[in-house]
């Protein structure tokens, strides 16, 4: 009989750990969160983006990332804030209010003007690259690391445990910058424009092959994502139209009031096919180009493009840069 009350409590205990294991991670990730915006009121705001970022990591939440990229604004890492709102932008979607929208827009803006480009050049996959400490991601890179102008910044490249590079760089403001991994590079990093400049009729090599495969497929996801989102604005475009014309008898010279939640409704509908329409097209045209840039293997057709992405007040999408 005690062998099998032995037996009911292991079951029962065993049924409890994953419960037990989300509360704790839920009141760790609560913990970290508050005290990043202590810190945050006490103005230690590089500090309280760490705190931020880590109960991100524990319970990932696309609201959370609007914290983290107002702490490193306030800490001066603008690069760092530039990505992360723009993260929140893409994460919290139609979830986000107008207002916050239009506040995150507007700060993105600001902190274009505050940052150049840091872009790792002939990397091997899956190399962690780290700048002042931050975990930026693993190569090849989706694009150039935006990073504050004008300070110094210390890149470190890592395979595993390993770091096998580490450099100060400094860059100027709107400008690309190139850090080379070649054992024979030299110490300072070169300019992307410096690397334009070679006149050679060299080959492309197999890492820039690489780079155009990843940008057809790249090319591909977007313009199916454009072609999604293009459909969902037919869908809500046609929603609008219909309410609205059912409501048009009624509104003639204004709507009575118990009519007012359902005009409201029509505005949303039709700000939402706004919204898609203009993300829609400029992913799909985006897609459209990578997919074309992608397939050309002749240096002389390409020698270097450069994609960034764009969010603005009325636009969403993706700029291109290179020669042809």
């Amino acid at each position: 009989m005690k062998t099998k009350l032995l037996v009911v409590v292991l079951m029962l205990s065993v049924a409890a750990a994953p419960h037990t294991a989300r509360a704790d991670s839920a009141a760790e990730a609560k913990k970290a969160f508050r005290e990043g915006g202590r810190l945050f009121e006490a103005k230690k705001y590089a500090e309280a983006a760490e705190q931020f970022r880590r109960a991100f990591e524990i319970r990932p939440n696309w609201k959370i990332l609007y914290n983290i990229a107002q702490s490193e604004a306030a800490a001066k890492n603008y690069g760092v804030a530039l990505e992360v709102f723009e993260r929140y932008l893409a994460d919290g979607g139609d979830d986000i209010e107008v207002a916050r929208t239009n506040e995150v827009l507007g700060e993105i803006e600001r902190l274009k003007k505050m940052v150049g480009y840091l872009e790792i050049s002939r990397a091997e996959d899956s190399l962690s690259v780290f700048v002042d400490g931050i975990h930026r991601g693993d190569t090849p890179l989706a694009g150039p690391l935006a990073l504050t102008a004008g300070v110094e910044h210390i890149v470190a490249i890592r395979r595993r445990d390993e770091t096998i590079l580490e450099r100060t760089v400094r860059i100027p403001g709107g400008q690309t910058t190139t850090l080379p991994l070649e054992d024979d590079a030299p110490a300072a990093a070169e300019t992307a424009a410096s690397d334009a400049g070679d006149g050679g009729g060299n080959a492309p090599s197999a890492d820039a092959g690489k780079r155009y495969r990843a940008m057809t497929v790249a090319g591909w996801s977007l313009l199916g994502v454009g072609a999604g989102a293009l459909i969902g604005a037919a869908v809500t475009g046609a929603l609008a139209v219909s309410k609205d014309n059912e409501l048009a008898p009624q509104c003639e010279g204004g709507c009575p009031p118990e009519l007012e939640e359902d005009k409201l409704a029509v505005d949303h509908l039709a700000l939402a096919t706004d919204v898609l329409l203009g993300v829609g097209a400029a992913m799909a045209v985006t897609g459209v180009v990578l997919v074309a840039v992608g397939v050309v293997k002749k240096k002389e057709s390409v020698k270097d493009v450069a994609l960034r992405p764009v969010v603005g007040q009325g636009t969403v999408g993706f700029t291109m840069t290179g020669e042809f």
